[in-house]
């Protein structure tokens, strides 16, 4: 039996493989996901723990609840401006500094030369001050110097060459406080050389101008090193000690944990895109693996029942036919898996090509990656063609001996599911296209979609006859009209 199905399989592998192409599609956008979302992952972890190495502790303001005004616009409440000074007094502190920072899409802007404001595609562009200290300062001037005044500024080198400036040109921006034109002093990247860390551009102040622009009311946020010999979560809980109520203290590797979690879950609709289009192409892949199968299975009706005339069970022909399928699934899997890779790489080449710039890292393949992209296509594959491989397990030996094809069935049952399923899938798209959410419009556009196709027979044939009818001029016209 293993014999034959593999020669079976080999007798209509172009047919096979090209059906097999919608669950390529599928298996590949569920790796393209996986990938990239795994390897930017990893590559933020990696770069905010560089980028805060020398924080050991954070201290922030507490969540902020409706109606707090004390804020810079984040979701936090500032710092009081006096808890800097007390925290520098906490034994084991090596230095302490204090951040002013405002990220907002329509707080701040910048004008570029033709008058307009330069768009960062969709990355945040932030204000903050200067801090003035090698040991916590994440990033360092390149060219010019740091801002000293109300009328200067610092960019980073890509916001400057949007904007068409460089040290020593006049910029006009747009604060909190309005529109000011100021002097651009100096460049400045992040400590590990990369202009952003994930597309977004900067403004730095002094620390008294960005109190005022951004209207800030205290601190964003202090940073704090240790002391050497002086561990995070003994520094964190002395800090903790002397903070005001409203404020908590992180550690260095928490705030680098929550800084990387939030990149992840900001490109987490990446992450949904491409599962959504996967189950799309699985879906429809799925029908195509189903009717080539079922085409297959009417075409060998003479060699199935002749398998079983020589004493093959029904078992076993199921068997040779899903062992057909998993074969195909294995295939369209392996292929998939690798298209998924390219898939992942060609997104982010994408999105580095329209300005919002993903960090440069591996490219992680996961063994959850492998298995997922295996179990997906081999299980989609072979439960399409489960059906088709019982009807083969039904077919009489005595059909070998006749020219008979497998008998249309009755369209009763199937006519009345697929009414049924659809009248639910309109109900469901109704559902979810006023307001209960986009689980429910998709469950309800895949059972329309099951129910058209089982309510097709009922259309395909008034339709066949009535383009037929352009052809019953000649005997070959009638025949494919029939």
């Amino acid at each position: 039996m293993l014999r034959t199905t593999l020669r079976s399989l080999l007798a209509r592998k172009l047919r096979l493989l090209l059906s097999a192409m919608a669950v390529v599609l599928g298996v590949s956008f569920v790796v393209g996901a996986f990938v990239l979302t795994d390897s930017l992952g990893r590559t933020f972890t990696d770069l905010f723990a560089t980028v805060n190495k020398t924080i050991a502790v954070d201290v922030r303001g507490a969540e902020k609840g409706e109606g707090t005004a004390n804020s810079d616009g984040g979701g936090r409440q500032v710092v009081p401006e006096s808890t800097l000074d007390a925290v520098r007094k906490v034994d084991g502190v090596a230095e302490a500094q204090g951040n002013i920072v405002r990220a907002g899409f329509n707080e701040l802007s910048v004008l570029g030369k033709d008058g307009k404001a330069l768009s960062t595609n969709g990355a945040p562009l932030i204000g903050a001050n200067w801090i003035d200290s090698e040991r916590l300062n994440q990033q360092r001037i390149i060219e010019g110097r740091p801002p000293a005044g109300a009328g200067e500024v610092v960019f980073d080198p890509a916001l400057a060459e949007k904007a068409g400036v460089g040290v020593g040109d006049r910029a006009t921006v747009f604060t909190l406080t309005g529109q000011q034109s100021v002097s651009v002093v100096g460049l400045a990247r992040y400590t590990n050389g990369k202009d952003s860390l994930g597309g977004e551009a900067y403004i730095i102040f002094d620390t008294r101008t960005a109190r005022d622009v951004l209207r800030v009311d205290g601190w964003s946020d202090i940073v704090v090193a240790a002391a050497d010999g002086v561990g995070q979560p003994e520094l964190r809980d002395r800090v903790a000690a002397v903070l005001p109520s409203g404020t908590e203290a992180i550690t260095g590797d928490q705030l680098a944990d929550e800084q990387a979690s939030e990149i992840q879950e900001g490109i987490g609709f990446l992450n949904t895109f491409l599962l959504v289009f996967a189950g799309v192409a699985l879906f429809v892949g799925a029908f195509i693996i189903f009717n080539t199968f079922s085409i297959l299975i009417a075409q060998r009706t003479r060699e199935l029942a002749l398998m079983r005339a020589l004493g093959a069970s029904r078992r076993q022909v199921t068997r040779s036919v899903l062992f057909e399928s998993v074969l195909v699934g294995f295939i369209a899997s392996a292929v998939g898996l690798v298209a998924g890779i390219g898939v992942a790489l060609g997104l982010k080449a994408l999105f580095n090509a329209i300005g919002a710039e993903f960090p440069d890292g591996p490219t992680l393949v996961l063994p959850r990656t492998v298995i997922a992209a295996f179990a997906v296509g081999i299980l989609v594959t072979a439960a399409a063609a489960l059906i088709p491989a019982r009807r083969a397990a039904k077919i009489a030996p005595v059909a070998a001996m006749r020219d008979a094809e497998t008998a249309d069935r009755p369209l009763t049952r199937q006519t009345i599911g697929g009414a049924l399923l659809l009248a639910l899938g309109a109900v469901g798209m109704f559902l979810g296209l006023t307001g209960h959410g986009l689980t429910i419009l998709g469950a309800g556009t895949a059972l329309a979609f099951v129910g058209i196709a089982l309510l097709s027979p009922l259309v395909s044939r008034p339709v066949s006859r009535l383009i037929g009818t352009l052809f019953t001029r000649r005997i070959p016209g009638r025949l494919g009209r029939e």
